[in-house]
């Protein structure tokens, strides 16, 4: 990339339960430059946190040799429940992370530069809100599915957040309570983890798929390629499409809930399942919230995919940043 000034250029960082992606982002929510990683969860979080510090590093370097003190903040959107106070991740289920201070063991890797954290879903419709598909929106519910299935909430333009910082825990809904633990909660359910794990139980009782050698042959049916259910979903596999249209009534079930409470009129949808899935997913979504939604928004509940697709994530986080640290930095 030839050297150039980038106004107000801040690090966005969407961190997930499977993948993490890091960007420099300018103040038009341009990605100047990327990178791609695995969590790595299972290492723990102090390796993951030194992994995402040395990718911080490699994405700036790769920016015509810029360095992070060249950006006005950093931003983290992190699946879990977050503490934006004291930038310590309280809950992470899918990243096994209890308690961890990721903002003050960040800093211990890249000094004193500011550091931004929210939920990965507040950062990802913040985004939205600003460059995608909720632009000039007022009241807003974003739902994205992934790994777990997150939410964000924009209700009179602005992003909610809940006094404990729990509001959008769209996923922690208890859908089926006399199911066994494990099975109760919407994010238990309908999440691309939980999809994955049915189809692999499923396989274990002779369900006939297309997808069978594959699940069989994966170390962990939970990280199971989105892309390849979506292959199969699209291909007239009978038990993924099963599987999956009653995980998508069950969610528009669950979303219907959410904005009969809210009175949301748009819906949002992200997350790595919903791109893969596309259209046809997030239209049997919408149908199931349309029946099952107070009748006076029936009909007029609309909904959408991501237009910032998998970079939601990292442009919001540094959209927060940078509206809590306003700056103007340039490339050096």
């Amino acid at each position: 990339m030839p050297a150039q000034t980038v106004h107000d250029l801040a690090i966005g960082i969407d961190l997930g339960g499977t993948n993490a992606q890091i960007g420099l982002v300018d103040s038009c929510g341009q990605v100047v430059e990327r990178l791609h990683m695995p969590t790595k969860a299972e290492d723990g979080s102090k390796h993951t946190i030194t992994r995402l510090a040395e990718g911080i590093h490699a994405v700036c370097a790769a920016a015509a040799g810029t360095t992070p003190d060249a950006a006005s903040a950093i931003g983290i959107g992190a699946a879990g429940s977050i503490d934006a106070a004291t930038g310590t991740i309280v809950e992470a289920p899918n990243l096994r992370w209890t308690n961890v201070p990721l903002a003050s063991m960040l800093h211990k890797e890249l000094g004193d530069l500011p550091i931004v954290i929210d939920n990965d879903v507040n950062a990802a419709i913040a985004g939205e809100a600003a460059y995608g598909a909720a632009r000039n929106e007022r009241d807003v519910l974003g739902v994205w599915v992934g790994t777990g299935i997150g939410g964000g909430i924009i209700l009179d333009g602005n992003l909610i957040r809940g006094p404990l910082g729990s509001a959008g825990e769209i996923g922690r809904t208890l859908l089926l309570s006399a199911s066994p633990i494990g099975m109760q909660r919407l994010e238990d359910i309908c999440s691309r983890a939980s999809i994955t794990r049915r189809l692999h139980e499923l396989i274990q009782t002779n369900h006939p798929t297309s997808l069978r050698d594959a699940l069989l042959a994966s170390d962990n049916p939970r990280a199971f390629p989105a892309k390849l259910v979506a292959e199969a979903y699209a291909a007239g596999d009978e038990l993924v499409r099963t599987v999956i249209d009653e995980a998508a009534d069950l969610l528009g079930r669950g979303i219907a809930s959410a904005c009969t409470l809210l009175g949301t009129p748009l819906v949002v949808m992200g997350g790595g399942l919903t791109e893969a899935l596309g259209q046809p997913y997030v239209d049997a979504i919408g149908a199931s919230c349309n029946h099952h939604v107070l009748p006076r928004l029936q009909g007029h509940m609309r909904f959408c995919i991501t237009a910032l697709g998998p970079d939601a994530g990292i442009i919001g986080a540094a959209t927060l940043s940078r509206k809590a640290h306003p700056a103007t930095k340039s490339v050096r």
